[in-house]
């Protein structure tokens, strides 16, 4: 799955939702991410910055080198782009939210999120009023934004799970390699799982292959993350 191709469809679903949820703690400005671990290239975005901006990010690919998403990636804490140990964050001061503004009133905070479907989300809000003011609210309510992530976070998870879902052709399971799928995801070898159903080793394959084909997985552990995407298991 690629989080791109669902962008659009995100944002019309979202994006009022969002902007209102902020809007309680005074936040007018903000952009929501989710990337796919596995390919970086595989993420959607959510944001009421400016629509230059956003088309600006996307055609050059800036996401490749934002240095407060390669932050993010590698942090579970939410931080402030300007605090005395953030100066490598510097350059987003150029960021031009409001042109009314000057960029460099621009003032933000990311929160984190890495989930168990081998996703990374964060949420940026961003102030382009008075730093200190800005940096006060946040620290205010930095644990109810931090659940306003994951609030908005399984909301765009369901979404995503229920398009593919309907994009595809319905996968019937049996029950047999329902139990297969269920044995793996607890971690059991495929000797261990015949074993415990009772049953040789090659049957063990022989629905591992089909549950592989009926997904179109080129792999068995490729398998049971698109299942976990579907909620099939």
């Amino acid at each position: 799955m690629n989080y791109a191709d669902f962008e659009i469809l995100l944002s019309r679903k979202m994006l009022k939702a969002i902007s209102e949820k902020l809007n309680c703690f005074s936040i007018h400005y903000f952009s929501y991410v989710i990337y796919s671990k596995k390919e970086m290239s595989s993420h959607a975005m959510i944001s009421n910055f400016p629509n230059a901006w956003l088309v600006k990010y996307k055609k050059d690919k800036l996401y490749k080198e934002d240095p407060i998403i390669k932050h993010a990636r590698k942090s579970i804490a939410p931080f402030s782009w300007f605090d005395e140990n953030s100066t490598k964050f510097e350059d987003i001061k150029k960021v031009e939210v409001d042109a009314s503004k000057k960029k460099n009133m621009v003032t933000g905070y990311t929160f984190t999120l890495h989930d168990h479907l081998n996703n990374f989300a964060a949420l940026t809000v961003c102030g382009i009023e008075n730093e200190t003011e800005f940096h006060n609210l946040v620290n205010a309510c930095e644990d109810k934004l931090q659940m306003v992530l994951i609030d908005i976070h399984q909301q765009v998870v369901a979404l995503l799970s229920q398009q593919v879902q309907r994009d595809l052709k319905p996968i019937h399971i049996t029950e047999r390699e329902k139990e297969v799928l269920h044995w793996a995801c607890m971690g059991k070898t495929y000797s261990e799982i015949s074993i415990i159903l009772g049953i040789k080793h090659v049957t063990v394959k022989y629905h591992v292959s089909n549950l592989c084909k009926k997904i179109n997985a080129s792999n068995f552990k490729q398998a049971i993350r698109r299942y976990t995407e579907l909620s099939l298991i």
